[in-house]
């Protein structure tokens, strides 16, 4: 189980790489780990894009990839060793995060050595408290001039649910207490994703037949409503509750 938050560079800005000694920058664009493009066409894929920059800018042989096993990205230039940097500015550290990577190096291929940003991964590969989807048809009982009544509807169903995920570490809750190795915590996704209503993809864990969706936040802010120790006093066990509504399969 685990969960992609998408992003846009017209919020974040701009990202840049130096690939081969070459700067290379995604400025625009509404992307995430994978494609989101069955729900919103112009959500798509970060590694499709930053690879065709690439070969824009002259690196034919390049190719990025992403992992949804290890969430980690693999960045190659056709088998021969080549250089990646990140420059010390905002930008190269957007990229940085968002490719998980701690520096650069001189390799043959590079594979990210922390956890990207907008992933998170819960402890336990499970939902808690799961209501299940939740679908609810929006009707409205209108009267015409002549007192007959009609009924005005959506032209589809609104599907929500609501669940928890239990026995998460602090380190994973709030931004305060986030390791090198995994930056990106519960905190980090609400506060990016509930106020600006960023898309954010759920896969279910292995075995629920429930399709990868597509959802956005309904509790938009980082409050006690969202989060709670489960023991009094304990930092290694933390609740996440989450309402949410789902838009459609990813």
């Amino acid at each position: 189980m685990y969960l992609l938050s998408a992003w846009r560079h017209e919020r974040i800005g701009t990202a840049t790489i130096t690939w081969g000694g070459t700067g290379v920058s995604i400025t625009s664009g509404h992307y995430a780990h994978v494609s989101f493009s069955a729900v919103d066409s112009t959500c798509t894929a970060f590694a499709a894009a930053l690879q065709a920059a690439l070969i824009t800018a002259g690196f034919a042989s390049a190719t990025v990839s992403y992992s949804t096993t290890t969430h980690a990205y693999t960045l190659s230039n056709g088998g021969g060793s080549f250089t990646i940097a990140f420059p010390g500015t905002a930008a190269g550290t957007a990229m940085k995060r968002i490719l998980g990577f701690s520096t650069g190096a001189t390799a043959t291929s590079h594979t990210s050595d922390v956890r990207p940003y907008y992933v998170i991964v819960p402890r336990l590969d499970a939902r808690s408290a799961y209501t299940g989807l939740r679908h609810a048809q929006r009707s409205m009982r209108k009267e015409a001039d002549d007192g007959r009544g009609y009924v005005a509807r959506s032209t589809r169903a609104v599907v929500t649910a609501q669940w928890e995920h239990q026995h998460e570490p602090v380190a994973a809750v709030h931004a305060y207490a986030a390791t090198s190795a995994v930056p990106w915590t519960w905190e980090h996704l609400w506060e990016h994703a509930g106020p600006t209503q960023e898309l954010v993809s759920l896969t279910p864990e292995s075995g629920d037949p429930e399709p990868a969706g597509v959802w956005q936040l309904r509790t938009p802010d980082w409050d006690d409503s969202t989060h709670e120790r489960q023991y009094r006093d304990a930092d290694f066990a933390w609740r996440i509750r989450v309402d949410a509504v789902r838009l459609g399969d990813r």
